[in-house]
């Protein structure tokens, strides 16, 4: 398959929580279970399945220990997530931001114009 250097936007992401939370229920155990299997405390195994906690290295290793799936899979799945959200947020900004009247300061507008271009850019 041929590159054509055009990014793929994903229309949702989801944090690594939600997979961990499926994937417990796949396992059949409680948190308070795979906390005690992972060395996460039982609080942190909430956070994380209720999506207010991030991964970390040392969070993605005890994830590895505990579910089989590679730690690099939890990192990069919080990667995507971070950035997901962040190319949320910016665009959130560039739009209200587009919604004022700047033409009075073009240097204003030009830039909110590249901001545009590099939200899209990334998305």
């Amino acid at each position: 398959m041929a590159k054509t250097g055009k990014i793929v936007k994903p229309v949702v992401c989801f944090h690594p929580g939600e997979t961990l939370k499926e994937k417990l229920q796949e396992m059949g155990i409680s948190n308070k279970e795979f906390a005690a299997i992972t060395s996460i405390n039982e609080e942190d195994v909430i956070l994380i399945t209720n999506c207010k906690l991030d991964i970390n290295e040392n969070i993605a290793l005890a994830l590895e220990k505990g579910t089989g799936i590679p730690k690099s899979f939890w990192l990069k799945k919080q990667e995507k997530f971070n950035f997901y959200c962040l190319n949320k947020l910016a665009q959130s900004i560039v739009n209200d931001v587009k919604n004022y009247d700047f033409e009075k300061k073009p240097r204003i507008r030009q830039t909110i114009n590249k901001m545009s271009k590099l939200s899209e850019a990334i998305a």
